[in-house]
């Protein structure tokens, strides 16, 4: 089969603003003063095949041949197995959208999915060309209904999960983006989809307190302690499970502050208004996601640490006991000191 690459954006480099918060140091996540964003471009492999389990994408043509540029995970391994289950042939215009960590968390699959949709609109096809669009998993109402605005219905959709080996007259593979960058064009896609033009959001100032409770895991330990001393400042307390994608997407865009800990919900800071204050509540669990999409819309970030978590001191571990302790610090419920919180909020000019 042959491959044909179609260049969307070219690479560029971005340079990022440090967060503020009440530490002398910046935690090391946090610390990156400029990101490598790669070019975007959709990958047309006719007579393609693929084998799509999420972690491992890999796309590969029918004289076995990898296309390195789409593939990602353990290719060699899996090109090499004969314990793969048989092909199924899917006719016509199949397009993979299966991305890592897309099957069921909310972030990974409105910043890292969704928008590589537009790459396919921004290549110069049409969706209506297309036959097929295969996603991890299609089963939560945010995976439902995004793909519904966007103009995909269900009868298109097939999950990865439960047909991973496939093959097309004509497969088609947007670029994936890297890690934690993302890019502009990216947060206008989304806007544009789920945002209402009438949205009156430049004549609201809401404050918002995102509740985790909800989450299962990172939850604030002393949270009704937080919401009253919060509410003395005008928070509402949301609970955004409890809402539609185009809901919260409205609330954003009212807001003028939001306090959350570290999760999924600040996903939706996309669609706040550029100088939005946001205050994300860490415990030692630190990822820079939510830092990087403040610099992206250009939202004024601040950073608040557990005081007993000292992040100065680098960790001597094995990769085995690293990846242990990261998932025990992913799990680990957050205790806010107010009187840090206080002094956060008050550099934040939100006292």
């Amino acid at each position: 089969g042959s491959v044909k690459f179609e260049a969307v954006h070219p690479a560029y480099k971005f340079k990022l603003s440090s967060p503020k918060g009440l530490n002398s140091q910046i935690h090391p996540e946090l610390a990156v003063k400029e990101v490598k964003v790669p070019e975007t471009f959709v990958t047309f492999v006719r007579d393609g095949r693929a084998w799509l389990d999420g972690k491992n994408n890999v796309i590969y043509t029918s004289e076995n041949h990898l296309v390195s540029e789409v593939s990602i995970g353990n290719t060699e391994l899996i090109l090499s197995s004969d314990k793969l289950p048989p092909l199924k042939k899917i006719s016509g215009s199949v397009c993979s959208l299966v991305t890592p960590g897309a099957g069921g968390i909310y972030y990974h699959w409105m910043i890292d999915l969704l928008p590589r949709i537009e790459l396919i609109y921004s290549s110069g096809m049409s969706l209506e060309k297309i036959d097929k669009f295969f996603v991890n998993r299609y089963r939560y109402p945010f995976q439902i209904e995004t793909l519904q605005k966007i103009g995909i219905s269900a009868s298109q959709v097939i999950e990865s999960e439960s047909l991973p080996h496939i093959s097309a007259e004509n497969l088609i593979v947007p670029s994936f983006k890297n890690e934690c960058n993302v890019q502009e064009w990216a947060v206008n896609f989304l806007r544009r989809y789920f945002l209402s033009p009438t949205s009156n959001s430049l004549t609201k100032k809401r404050r918002i307190y995102i509740s985790r409770n909800k989450g299962g895991k990172r939850k604030i330990l002393n949270e009704e302690e937080v919401v009253n001393f919060l509410s003395k400042y005008q928070f509402e307390t949301v609970i955004l499970e409890s809402m539609t994608v185009s809901e919260q997407a409205s609330l954003m865009s009212e807001t003028e502050a939001i306090v959350a800990p570290h999760g999924a919900g600040l996903t939706n800071i996309v669609f706040c208004n550029p100088g939005t204050k946001v205050v994300e509540l860490f415990s030692s669990h630190v990822k820079p996601y939510y830092w990087f999409l403040c610099n992206c819309c250009n939202l004024e970030y601040y950073s608040y640490h557990d005081p007993s978590y000292n992040f100065s001191t680098k960790d001597e571990m094995s990769l085995v006991d690293l990846a242990k302790s990261c998932q025990q610090r992913n799990q680990k419920d957050i205790f806010i000191d107010i009187s840090l919180l206080a002094e956060l909020l008050s550099m934040a000019n939100l006292l």
